[in-house]
């Protein structure tokens, strides 16, 4: 059956179509050239127009308020029907057959049509009922073939499973109820139902009598809203499930009540989307998709599909807004889709509304994208909306980190959940970047940087670097800082090849807080160094600290690193005259290059600071090699991995033990000139034990296990048999 605005052709046989189509029924009447009009009432649906012959050769039927025109031509094939989707009439031309029919086709949004009867010689036949009363006779005729058209209805309507909903409810004439029963799946096709606001209709938009499923056909939108101001656009009672699936698209709005869920003082059940484009939207107290005003909904599910969520006094996804009865969601979860979610004022975009409770709510590495705002003096974007006492939310988990249990944050989420939009995860462009920025959770940093803005880490997060390129300027006056700063805790996954040089020459190009870990993983590679040349500049590492600044605990456990650190810096490690955590490396392939007097890993160069005899500068802790292809470079008394040139014997730089196992691929350590050892301690430097392949005290000239050890040079080679 063609629709309205259909824009492809398609062929109508209409030798026995009178047992299959509503027969539009006008009365008797003959009507010759220049005779007025006649009304009939067609209301969106095909009909079948019989027309006899009695004089002549043309005639035409002109169909006034339409949005299609077609053209048959009547012979002994079936009529051939082109739609041309313009405002018009359907004609037929008669060739030698005395009786013929025509296919009315439906409108898109007129309630009537015109019907006229420009040439002579053609009669409307006279079917046995009158048109008005076939259409509102009952609803019977609003049914065939499972597909119910709303546009016929004229009393409450209860869809039953593998039925079809089609059409627009004229609420306005005829407010009927219409409803889904218990364990029934209903397709959505092109359907509008536009509730009026009166309080003598209480009910939503649909209301599912139990569990049900709805089923959105594909390239079809369809528009629900609820009757009343109180009521959802879709309810599904207290203790059941609705289900959503299809590909089309369901725009679903409420007001007191939810656009998909409960309403004002009425409970839901449970809400799951599987997919389809859905829309929701709320103007006032209840969450677009979840609990009303003063009301409990169930758990909220989203798997699949395109989510847009809004509303102006409720969470976008969650709870509404509580003012004298509690008012909850339970557990939300979403895997997979793309989800916008808005909450209104004191409410949060996924979570509880303003003085109300949810669940638990749990987003997995599965979804698309979640963006969640959260409206003006709520809380937080994504968990606890506005409130105090009762109001609480349960365990936020966001990519398998719980960032929110029992009232207190956890693992940075203080930042994380109470950003204005949260975006998860979120991909940032630095050449958009133009002030100082911080990254948090499972974001992923990408571009070149093109501002001169302190990029860091935020404490706890794991971000991911994919083509990034942070060239620093080089001058304090530009920027007085390293090319990334981890502000606490990080995690630094890599993808593709990346670039990371200090703003500044006594910062390093990632710098490490004292006391906190960076750990460097991924695929991709990473290519840091402090700013300023190997000969010159003045202390700062590739990745560790800086001149006079510690820093804290060094892990790769896998990617490409390639580090170097400018005069008096470790490739990997510490500055000059600071002190640097353990240093951990488990795989990849690592080469670090130390500047002048530093060691490749390990410490940098103590100068003439600190107390005399004393180890309070230019000292790294432990260095344990477990994995990976490793190349190590000292310069001019430094060790390739140990220790940094000390000052002199009474200021004396140092490291702790150093231990490389047996499960590494090969370590090549080369010191500088006057050095005592590639592997341990440098010119006027100490270093604790070092174990290679479970051998202590291990020097050139041990023997290995696992190993083949070579000596060129200052270059010592442990390659694994």
């Amino acid at each position: 059956t063609p629709t309205a605005s259909t824009t492809t052709d398609f062929t109508v046989n209409i030798s026995n179509q009178s047992s299959n189509l509503p027969v539009l029924s006008c009365g008797s009447a003959e009507y010759y050239h220049g005779t007025t009009e006649y009304n009939c009432e067609l209301k969106n649906k095909c009909a079948l127009v019989e027309l006899t012959l009695t004089s002549g050769t043309d005639a035409a039927v002109g169909i006034g308020d339409r949005y299609t025109q077609a053209t048959i031509n009547f012979g002994s094939t079936p009529g051939i029907v082109p739609n041309t989707e313009t405002t018009g009439m359907i004609t037929t031309k008669s060739e030698s057959d005395t009786k013929k029919y025509a296919i009315l086709l439906p409108q898109a949004a007129v309630a009537s049509s015109h019907i006229a009867i420009g040439h002579v010689g053609y009669t409307l036949n006279i079917p046995a009922m009158n048109a008005n009363d076939y259409n509102k006779f009952s609803n019977e005729g609003a049914v065939a073939s499972n597909i119910v058209y709303l546009n016929y209805l004229t009393t409450n309507y209860t869809a039953t499973n593998g039925q079809t909903f089609t059409g627009r409810l004229d609420a306005a004439n005829y407010p009927v109820k219409i409803s889904i029963a218990n364990n029934a799946t209903v397709t959505l096709d092109g359907i509008t139902i536009n509730g009026v606001n009166n309080s003598n209709y209480r009910w939503a938009g649909i209301n599912c009598v139990g569990t049900a499923t709805i089923i959105l056909k594909d390239g079809t939108t369809n528009t629900v809203s609820g009757f009343y101001e109180s009521y959802p656009g879709i309810h599904v009672p207290n203790g059941n499930t609705l289900t959503i699936q299809g590909t089309g698209t369901l725009n679903a709005s409420g007001s007191y009540g939810a656009g998909i869920g409960g309403g004002y003082k009425v409970n839901c059940g449970n809400i799951e989307i599987q997919s389809g484009t859905i829309i929701a939207s709320c103007s006032e107290n209840a969450a677009a998709i979840g609990g009303g005003r003063d009301a409990r909904c169930g758990d909220i599910t989203i798997s699949g599909g395109h989510i847009t969520a809004a509303s102006g006094w409720g969470a976008g996804i969650g709870s509404g807004y509580a003012y004298s009865e509690t008012t909850s969601c339970k557990n939300i979860s979403i895997t997979g889709g793309t989800i916008i979610a808005t909450g209104g004022s004191h409410c949060a975009g996924i979570g509880s509304g303003c003085n109300s409770k949810c669940g638990a709510i749990t987003i997995t590495s599965g979804v698309t994208s979640v963006t969640a705002t959260k409206g003006s003096d709520a809380f937080n974007s994504i968990g606890k909306g506005w409130g105090s006492g009762s109001v609480t939310c349960g365990t936020v988990t966001i990519g398998g980190i719980v960032f929110w249990q029992s009232d207190a944050y956890q693992n940075g989420g203080g930042d994380y959940l109470t950003r204005t939009t949260l975006v998860y995860p979120q991909v940032t462009d630095l050449s958009t970047i133009t002030e100082d920025y911080t990254a948090s959770f499972r974001e992923t940093l990408t571009g070149t940087l093109g501002a001169n803005v302190k990029i860091s880490i935020a404490d706890g997060a794991t971000v991911t670097l994919d083509g990034v390129n942070i060239n620093g300027s080089g001058s304090w006056t530009s920027g007085n800082y390293a090319g990334i700063t981890c502000a606490g805790d990080a995690t630094i996954t890599l993808v593709g090849t990346n670039t990371v040089k200090g703003f500044y020459e006594k910062y390093p190009g990632i710098f490490v807080s004292s006391g906190k870990t960076l750990i460097i993983n991924g695929t991709g590679e990473l290519n840091a160094s402090s700013n300023g040349s190997y000969s010159t500049g003045s202390g700062g590492a590739g990745i560790g600290g800086g001149n006079n600044k510690n820093c804290g605990n060094i892990e790769i456990q896998s990617g490409t690193v390639t580090a170097t650190g400018n005069q008096y810096g470790a490739g990997i490690g510490g500055g000059q005259n600071a002190n640097c955590g353990n240093i951990t490396i488990s795989g990849g392939t690592v080469i670090a290059t130390g500047g002048y007097r530093a060691a490749g890993i390990g410490g940098g160069r103590r100068g003439n600071s600190g107390t005399e005899g004393g180890y309070d500068s230019g000292s790294c802790g432990n260095i344990t090699i477990s994995g990976g292809t490793i190349t190590a470079t000292g310069s001019d008394g430094a060790a390739g991995i140990g220790v940094g040139r000390g000052y002199n014997n009474k200021r004396k730089s140092s490291c702790g033990t150093i231990t490389i196992t047996s499960s590494v691929t090969s370590v090549t350590a080369t010191k500088g000139g006057s050095s005592a050892q590639s592997i341990g301690a440098g010119y006027s430097g100490i270093c604790g034990i070092v174990t290679i392949d479970g051998v202590e005290n291990a020097t050139t000239s041990s023997t290995f296990t696992n190993f083949n050890s070579s000596v060129s040079g200052n270059t010592w080679t442990l390659t694994h048999k």
